[in-house]
């Protein structure tokens, strides 16, 4: 339910934001991913499932839309026949970015406990997420244009 709660309010953030500008929401995005993320581990110490599932739900309304606008961001950039192809590379990408680091997290349990392995998890996923909003804004900062001076 837990996963139910972070894809649900996903798909509907990214529906209710489709028509918004997918830059901005690359930029914004993310900082909800994180919230929702630091909300998710505060339920975890708190020992809260409601705590958890508030948090997972915030979690997805930030990955959602950012990852719809990235798809509305890069898919154009291909040319029409290699579309498929980046779609799919990127999808393989994906379940990679998400099965990897599950299975680490898996065997880590077993190691470390439940606890510390979320924690680290989390923080993990809020570093990423950080660095990635990061890189974005300095990579749209170099490649928009300034706005022109207005005259005196």
């Amino acid at each position: 339910l837990v996963i139910l709660a972070l894809v649900g309010a996903g798909a509907v953030s990214a529906t209710l934001l489709y028509r918004a500008n997918p830059l901005l929401v690359l930029v914004r995005a993310p900082a909800i991913l994180i919230g929702g993320v630091g909300v998710t581990l505060a339920g975890v110490w708190a020992e809260s499932i409601v705590i958890l599932f508030v948090g997972s739900a915030i979690a997805g309304i930030g990955l959602g839309p950012a990852f719809s606008a990235f798809l509305r961001t890069v898919t154009p950039l291909a040319p029409a026949e290699q579309r498929a192809a980046l779609l799919s590379a990127t999808y393989v990408l994906i379940y990679l970015s998400f099965s990897v680091p599950a299975m680490v997290a898996g065997v880590a349990v077993t190691v470390y406990g439940l606890e510390p392995t979320a924690y680290a998890y989390g923080l993990a996923v809020m570093a990423l997420a950080a660095l990635t909003t990061v890189a974005v804004s300095r990579r749209l900062a170099a490649v928009t244009p300034a706005p022109a001076a207005r005259p005196g």
